[in-house]
């Protein structure tokens, strides 16, 4: 129960400690602690980009509880996972449990068993049925949501895309999910590295065009696809780099189809970069071949530093209409439709690069973390409420 005496408490939980909710958590901490939300963490280690240790630390530093779960896969999230959930509400006694990405959604629901406190919200990044899986699979996707909706007080979703999807898929109130786009950080525009040192730094000569190719390399963002499409077209520009910044279980197999594609002196494999934010100021265009997403922070904080995007056509890639300009929509997995397109993108890109410019002040505007966690901040405290009224 919520006392008036004290903040409200919020226990985030997360499995997918790398990449796009490892960014998302790291900037909604400390803006909440600045809007007086208590907050403790429990993440889990199966998916963690290099500096887990670091970003604990750094939670510590700000007041926040830390505990982390071992074990890999789905099931070993869930046998490390639901013990751990249990001990941190019993030690840390939460007014708000959120849950973020598949896995931690099927730890915190299932290991709450009914509906009492603490209040328990779920973020999914992207539906686990909005991947392109196979029918069956995609079938238990949504049967497993639609059961666990019932055991959750709201969807917490980053994107319209997510939030329609929600509603045309599970049986749930339209009260119970609510929007609350992903958002950066004030000082954004200002933390960004120049961009000849950027470009100096991964050994990038002169005007020579730089695409950025930044993500967990995984089948759901289909770097395979990107890779054939610059094979089809890298020779009409003499100079271009593709900079992959990003590891994952892809990693050996995409290195194998560059060499097959005879791309080994355009791509740079870049691995884990720590603070690639800082660094997008150096590329000339960015590409999202996703197949999936909620709503990608690379996209957003490539259109805040003024970079153009080559995007597929998802809905979560356009997360606002007045961003067609700065953003170009392919068609997913289709080579010959990224070849051409890439091959625009690279013909005209000062006007590209100029157009996405003159976005970007609006878009750090618009997607403010300001203004999602004051939005969040209120929810935690209406759901710590309302629970603590049944």
């Amino acid at each position: 129960m919520a006392a008036a005496s004290r903040p409200v408490r919020v226990l985030q939980v997360t499995e997918a400690t790398g990449g796009g909710v490892r960014r998302h958590l790291q900037r909604l901490v400390p803006e909440l602690r600045r809007q007086q939300v208590a907050v403790d963490l429990l993440l889990g280690s199966g998916r963690a980009e290099p500096g887990l240790d670091a970003d604990l630390a750094d939670y510590r530093a700000q007041g926040c509880r830390t505990a982390v779960f071992r074990g890999s896969g789905t099931l070993g999230a869930l046998c490390s996972g639901i013990p751990a959930l249990r001990r941190a509400l019993r030690d840390w006694e939460p007014d708000v449990v959120h849950l973020h990405a598949t896995r931690a959604g099927l730890v915190g629901r299932l290991g709450r068993r009914r509906r009492q406190p603490p209040a328990v919200l779920y973020s999914p990044h992207a539906f686990v049925f909005q991947a392109n899986l196979p029918p069956l699979a995609r079938w238990l996707g949504r049967y497993v949501e639609r059961r666990l909706a019932r055991v959750t007080d709201a969807f917490v979703c980053v994107s319209a895309s997510e939030r329609d999807a929600a509603l045309a898929t599970l049986a749930v109130e339209p009260g119970c999910v609510r929007l609350i786009e992903n958002g950066l950080e004030a000082g954004f525009a200002e933390a960004l590295l120049p961009r000849a040192a950027v470009r100096a730094a991964w050994g990038v000569r002169g005007s020579a065009p730089l695409i950025g190719l930044c993500g967990r390399l995984a089948a759901q963002k289909d770097p395979a696809t990107l890779l054939r499409a610059l094979a089809g077209c890298w020779q009409r520009f003499p100079g271009v780099r593709l900079a992959v910044c990003g590891s994952g279980p892809l990693a050996a197999s995409l290195r194998d189809l560059a060499q097959r594609l005879g791309l080994e002196e355009v791509v740079l494999w870049n691995g884990f970069v720590a603070d690639l934010p800082r660094r997008l100021s150096g590329f000339d265009l960015l590409v999202l071949p996703s197949r999936y997403e909620g709503l990608s922070y690379t996209l957003l904080e490539a259109l805040a530093a003024g970079v153009p995007v080559l995007a597929t056509d998802i809905p979560a890639n356009l997360p606002r209409p007045d961003l067609r300009g700065p953003i170009t929509l392919v068609p997913a997995g289709d080579p010959q439709a990224w070849t051409a397109a890439l091959s625009a993108a690279l013909s005209a890109l000062p006007a590209r690069r100029a157009q996405a410019s003159a976005m970007a002040a609006w878009v750090r505007q618009e997607f403010s973390v300001h203004r999602q966690v004051t939005a969040l901040a209120e929810l935690y405290r209406c759901s710590a409420a309302g629970m603590a009224a049944r």
